[in-house]
């Protein structure tokens, strides 16, 4: 992470944009390291802000364009896996998408 903080606002973009992915990334350990440096907290909670809805946008585009078996074999799911998932969805909606971000560690 400390090669993401030395590259200021940039690295902060990428570790943002890279943890709203797939990827166990953690941007605020960049954006707290950048804060300790006196970097602009308005700014970085700014190019946060924009890694992070570009990352996520990017996911929603991956999902919403990809075919079913890619995004299986991407995310290595069984069929099991993924009908349970998809029975999840359709009975919680978008808050069973909350828990999915939730339980990453």
């Amino acid at each position: 992470m400390e090669t993401f903080a030395e590259l200021g606002y940039i690295g902060l973009f990428i570790t943002a944009f890279l943890a709203a992915t797939i990827l166990p990334l953690s941007s605020e350990v960049v954006l707290s390291l950048l804060l300790l440096n006196g970097l602009s907290p308005i700014a970085l909670v700014s190019v946060a802000t924009l890694g992070n809805a570009l990352g996520s946008l990017t996911n929603y585009g991956l999902g919403y364009w990809a075919s079913l078996s890619v995004i299986k074999k991407w995310l290595k799911m069984s069929e099991k896996d993924f009908i349970r998932a998809e029975r999840r969805f359709k009975k919680y909606g978008l808050i069973s998408l909350f828990r999915l971000g939730a339980g990453r560690g």
